[in-house]
Parts: structure tokens; C-alpha cells; sequence
């Protein structure tokens, strides 16, 4: 099991990026570091649990063709609200 603490060396470049930035977002290095991390573990986990899913199925989706439809309901439905 990883200590407590794990530290990790951005290098000088990109410290001062990720400080630049978490300034600007009224942050600090760690949350902004800690938090980005956290949001790679999540999405490369969600990208695990859908390559599973194509290997156990072989169904996919064109992202395009998902993202057409989506846009075209919303826009149907916006203009069923004004």
C-alpha cells in the first residue's frame, strides 16, 4: 500500500504552471495536483469498464452520430420551451 504521502516532482516548468493556476483558481498546488489526479484515476477506470463492456459485447457507438442526436434533442426540446 502507497505511504500517506507520495511525492511527486513536476519539475520547475511545470510547478510553476499548476501554482500559476491554482492561484488564479483561489487553490493551492496540492488540491489542484491531488484533484487532477483524481479525475485521470476516474476516467481511465471509466474508460477500463467500457473497453470491458465492448470486449463482453462487441457493441459500440459512433461518438459523431451520438453527439448529432443529442444536439438535435436539445434543440427540439429548447424550441418546445420557448
Amino acid at each position: 500500500m502507497a505511504d500517506d504521502a507520495t511525492k511527486i516532482d513536476l519539475g520547475s516548468a511545470l510547478a510553476e504552471r499548476v501554482k500559476a493556476f491554482a492561484e488564479a483558481a483561489g487553490s493551492n498546488v496540492e488540491i489542484v495536483v491531488r484533484d487532477a489526479v483524481a479525475d485521470y484515476v476516474d476516467d481511465w477506470s471509466e474508460t477500463l469498464k467500457r473497453l470491458a463492456e465492448y470486449d463482453r459485447t462487441g457493441v459500440s457507438f459512433d461518438a459523431e452520430g451520438v453527439l448529432d442526436r443529442f444536439q438535435n434533442a436539445v434543440a427540439t426540446r429548447a424550441k418546445s420551451m420557448a
